[in-house]
């Protein structure tokens, strides 16, 4: 895997703009700032690097996400003793053909 950027100190931004697409699996995760270049990082995992900082990771698609992540999250749930809550479903209106933040599907 490349390096991208530098060891500068990065902004965060505490809300990132989350959105899960149940028709496909992709959980979508972004900075809400506008995104440049994009660079499949895994099977299935593509980073979004902005566009003003193009060395700065700004979103991040996640296909499969159900299948990828579920394995990881009941194992910290079951680390802290923590029951699963009950998910809400995701917003109707988004598709799953359209990517989120404008940029287009891979």
């Amino acid at each position: 895997m490349k390096q991208r950027g530098n060891d500068r100190q990065r902004t965060f931004n505490p809300e990132p703009v989350v959105r899960y697409f149940p028709e496909t699996q992709w959980l979508w995760v972004d900075s809400g700032k506008p995104l440049g270049e994009a660079e499949t990082i895994a099977n299935g995992v593509v980073v979004y690097y902005g566009k003003d900082d193009a060395g700065q990771a700004e979103g991040v698609r996640i296909e499969f996400a159900e299948s990828v992540l579920k394995p990881f999250v009941d194992a910290i749930l079951a680390k802290y003793g923590v029951e699963p809550m009950q998910t809400r479903d995701a917003d109707p209106v988004n598709t799953p053909q359209s990517a989120p933040n404008g940029v287009p599907a891979e």
